[in-house]
């Protein structure tokens, strides 16, 4: 629907401005992943006072991480022109507009990370999954009679903005007064480098092929491009669904030695996947 109400040009421009913030997503550095092993590591062998020691100081680092993204993100912006010579100055003051909107939600994204792990290691996954689904849900709702009126990629990237800072205040509402979410602040430590890695894999293959085709060849070939890569995109999400769910358990297990706890999930899981797959 986007690509045929905002023309493959238009379109084309917004996913390679997506994909461009996106390298901002290096600086999370693995942290979710390691915060869920933190906190399972403090939940078994710690007090509630070590649990609030790890809260803080992941809170720090992504409030740290939010502000360095913040500070590329605005270089990026006033450097636009780096996205490639075959632009007009409209189309360069589009991709901005576009720029600043995105990276606000990446800076809202990563203190966000926090509260969403904190749910999910306290495998509060409904309340979790059900603000995803009614937020999914709204942005079409809104989205579509915004483009049939002429809201463009502009409108979108506003109304995805306000969205992301609703899901953002609700989350922090359910953890604060419902799961009773504490911080206690102390000094900044060491994080996992192999996760980082990964990360930073993760990132370059998924978009460094936008990068290339919008700064060699132009929009319309990212448009297109995009197309085909957001239907493999449904298709492998599907895989990382409900391993995604068993990730505090397999910590807990972990933590307690239970090597053959750990092996029955990972071929439970394995296979629970492989089926919704074929």
């Amino acid at each position: 629907i986007m690509l045929r109400m905002l023309g493959q040009h238009e379109y084309g421009i917004y996913e390679l401005v997506n994909s461009i913030v996106a390298y901002l997503n290096l600086l999370n550095l693995g942290l979710t992943s390691s915060y869920i092993k933190f906190y399972t590591k403090e939940k078994i062998n710690g007090t509630n006072d070590d649990i609030s020691k790890v809260n803080g100081m992941f809170m720090q680092m992504f409030l740290v991480i939010s502000a360095i993204a913040l500070i590329l993100g605005i270089l990026m912006i006033t450097n636009i022109q780096f996205i490639g010579e075959k632009y007009t100055e409209q189309d360069f003051q589009l991709a901005r507009f576009l720029m600043f909107f995105m990276l606000i939600n990446m800076v809202i994204s990563f203190p966000n990370a926090l509260f969403v792990a904190f749910m999910s290691a306290k495998e509060e996954f409904v309340y979790q999954r059900l603000i995803i689904v009614i937020c999914n849900i709204a942005m079409p709702l809104i989205n579509i009679p915004l483009l049939y009126n002429g809201g463009g990629s502009k409108g979108i990237i506003v109304v995805t903005s306000i969205l992301t800072l609703v899901r953002f205040i609700l989350n922090v509402f359910f953890c604060l007064s419902k799961l009773n979410m504490k911080f206690i602040f102390k000094e900044l430590m060491s994080f996992t480098f192999f996760i980082f890695l990964s990360d930073v894999v993760d990132q370059l293959n998924q978009n460094i092929d936008k990068f290339l085709l919008g700064r060699l060849i132009g929009a319309v070939s990212v448009a297109i491009y995009s197309v085909g890569f957001s239907l493999k995109l449904y298709f492998t999400t599907l895989s990382w669904v409900i391993p995604e769910v068993f990730i505090p358990k397999v910590n807990r297990l972990v933590e307690e030695n239970d090597n053959k706890g750990v092996n029955t999930v990972f071929v439970n899981t394995g296979r629970m996947s492989n089926f919704v797959l074929f």
